[in-house]
Parts: C-alpha cells; sequence; structure tokens
C-alpha cells in the first residue's frame, strides 16, 4: 500500500514459503520462492510453476509490511479432521494470496498464517464449481469477524483460488490479479489479459464510489487527502482517520467510528464472486501466467508494462518473472517507492 493510502509506518519483513521450494537470490529486504505442481494424466488438474518475490520499498523509513501464501494442493495439505468432503471427484484446488498491510504488518500477518487454512477448511465442505463463490465470500466474512474485530492495523487481500479449469478471485482492497495467455514460441499475448478483480477504491472503481455514496459515508475533498475515506472524531468532529481503501481487513479503530453504517468492509468481490462477472475459464493447452500482486505493482506499472516483461521473460521462471516485476516496478522508469510483493503462476494443461 503506497504512503499515505492508508496511514501508519510499516514494520517486519516477511516472505512466504508454503509449497515445496527452492530458494533464490535472497537479501536483507527481498525473497523469491518457486515450486511446482504436477497434473494427472487424462484430466483437467493443472501442471503449475510457481514463484514469488517480495522486497521493501524504503528500508529506511520502514520494513516490509507485505505478506503472500501460495498452497498448489490446498485441500491435501489443509485436510480438516473434523469435517468430511463433500465435492466433485478431484480435489485439487490451488491457492495464491498476497496481503497488503498498513498501519503495522500484523494483519497482514494473521492473513498469512489463517486465509488458507480457513479456505480450506470451507471448500472441502462444499467443493462444487456453483459454490465456489459462496465459499470464498463466507471465508472472508468470518475471517474478518474471527480475527480483526479489534485489529487497528489492516491489510489489503487478493487472493486466486484455481480449481480445475475455472479461475476464481476475491478481493478485498486495492491489489489485484490478472491471468494473460501467451505464446511461449513467440513470446507474446495469445489473448487480451483478463483483470480478474476490480480495485476497491474512490478514485478506482466507480462502482465502489457508488456504494459509499449509497452507505452514506465521507469521502474526502480535503488537499492532501483527497478521495480517501475519512472518520471522524465524535466528540470534536476532528478528522480521526483517512484511508484510501474502500475494503479492508481490520481497520477496526476507522470501522467502530463509522457504524452501524458498512463503509469499509472486508468483503470480497472479484471474477467468479462480485459484480466482475463468472469465473475465468482456462480453455485450452495454455500456458496461462496468473500475476497477483499489491497496489505498489498496479499503481506504478500499467497493464501493458506488466504484460511486456511477462511476454518477453515467458520461457524463464516464475521466480524470475516474478523478481523482475518488482524491481521493475522499483526502479528508475516506474519509481514505486512502496513495498511490492508479486506471485507468478504458469499454469498448463498438457495432460490429455
Amino acid at each position: 500500500m503506497a504512503p499515505g493510502k492508508g496511514g501508519g509506518p510499516r514494520a517486519g519483513r516477511q516472505s512466504v514459503n508454503e509449497f515445496s521450494t527452492k530458494k533464490r537470490g535472497t537479501s536483507s529486504n527481498s525473497l523469491g520462492v518457486e515450486g511446482g505442481f504436477g497434473g494427472v494424466p487424462g484430466t483437467d488438474e493443472p501442471t503449475i510453476l510457481c514463484g514469488k518475490y517480495s522486497r521493501v520499498g524504503n528500508p529506511t523509513v520502514h520494513a516490509n509490511e507485505d505478506r503472500a501464501t501460495v498452497v498448489l494442493d490446498l485441500l491435501s495439505k489443509f485436510e480438516p479432521s473434523d469435517v468430511d468432503y463433500n465435492g466433485d471427484d478431484s480435489k485439487q484446488v490451488s491457492f495464491f494470496g498476497v496481503y497488503d498491510g498498513h498501519g503495522g504488518y500484523t494483519c497482514a500477518e494473521a492473513l498469512k498464517q489463517q486465509l488458507h487454512r480457513r479456505m480450506a477448511r470451507v471448500i472441502y465442505a462444499d467443493n462444487f464449481d456453483e459454490s465456489m463463490s459462496d465459499n470464498i465470500t463466507k471465508t472472508y466474512v468470518e475471517t474478518e469477524e474471527a480475527l480483526f474485530l479489534n485489529s487497528s492495523p489492516g491489510a489489503c487481500c487478493t487472493t486466486s483460488i484455481l480449481k480445475g479449469r475455472q479461475l476464481y478471485t476475491g478481493n478485498c482492497g486495492d491489489a489485484m490479479a490478472m491471468v494473460l495467455e501467451v505464446d511461449p514460441d513467440r513470446r507474446r499475448l495469445q489473448k487480451k489479459p483478463i483483470r480478474l478483480n476490480d480495485r476497491h477504491a474512490v478514485y478506482l472503481s466507480p462502482q465502489e464510489a457508488m456504494r459509499l455514496q449509497r452507505a452514506g459515508q465521507e469521502v474526502s475533498q480535503q488537499p492532501g487527502i483527497e478521495d480517501a475515506l475519512v472518520s471522524r472524531d465524535k466528540g470534536t468532529g476532528d478528522i480521526f482517520k483517512a484511508i484510501y481503501p474502500s475494503r479492508s481487513f481490520g481497520d477496526a479503530d476507522f470501522k467502530k467510528r463509522t457504524r452501524p453504517t458498512r463503509g469499509l468492509i472486508a468483503d470480497p468481490t472479484g471474477r467468479g464472486v462480485g459484480h466482475e462477472g463468472p469465473a475465468v475459464m482456462l480453455d485450452g493447452p495454455g500456458p496461462f501466467m496468473l500475476i497477483v500482486g499489491c497496489d505498489g505493482l498496479w499503481d506504478f506499472m500499467e497493464d501493458d508494462d506488466i504484460t511486456r516483461v511477462v511476454t518477453q521473460m515467458c520461457n524463464e521462471s516464475p521466480s524470475a518473472i516474478a523478481e523482475k516485476l518488482v524491481r521493475t516496478a522499483q526502479g528508475r522508469e516506474f519509481q514505486s517507492d512502496d513495498d511490492v510483493t508479486v506471485i507468478v503462476a504458469r499454469i498448463t494443461y498438457d495432460n490429455e
């Protein structure tokens, strides 16, 4: 989350390793990891190679508050012992999540530790395509209520879930996911990239602007905090806190001052979940490149810039692509001063 978009100093750098990995070039403020999963011949289970990279924006000002989680075989790795399986014959579900903390790292860290486990439990009991939207929404809402009703630090969150050929995305905040289908021989796109979620902020989303207007929420026009959501001290009327993402986990200090109306919420939207439309069908052999990144990427690089990097490097490892995206965003051309975290997954269906 960019400075000024949610307020508060950052602390606590960490990167994630939730699957079989091989570590790549590590320094005091960055880590890349890579792993893979092989599909089953004759099924729609994909072959996935995945990597991620995270790097602090300015280590002299704050440490990295971003987190990320990848679990390529979610229901196998986190099978609940007290829940009977109910679902399709194939239990293969893959989870990709990026969490961008603000006001402290604790909310993002808790999501990193808990959200995929909670998601696995909910999906295990109802693992059907037609249930996935409700599963994702239920997990987000229950996680907010269970963990963050008294948490002043907050976090934006984007999770993509791959079940067979269906790609579902739940987003809460201003991070985003995108999927590309590439031609690795010619290193170019086969189809137009697909954004997988709306980015939740007044200045990014007409839908969010309308929702907040209907909820009677105050959106600032004050210089320096234009388009930020505002909560006020009920005694003095002074601005208590301004925040740019219009959805987030945590931020209980803000939410308590704006109740009972639900302005800043943790309910997700995305492809297969919200107004953005149905889940994306990955039709054909691929390869498909899934990019999940925090706003430190999307605020500074355009879709075309990101697509250019991915297509040029599509035959290299996902970890190398993720690192290149992070370093390009923070480099001389785009000058992102935010923490940047990116997951890249290469998905193919060549098992027939």
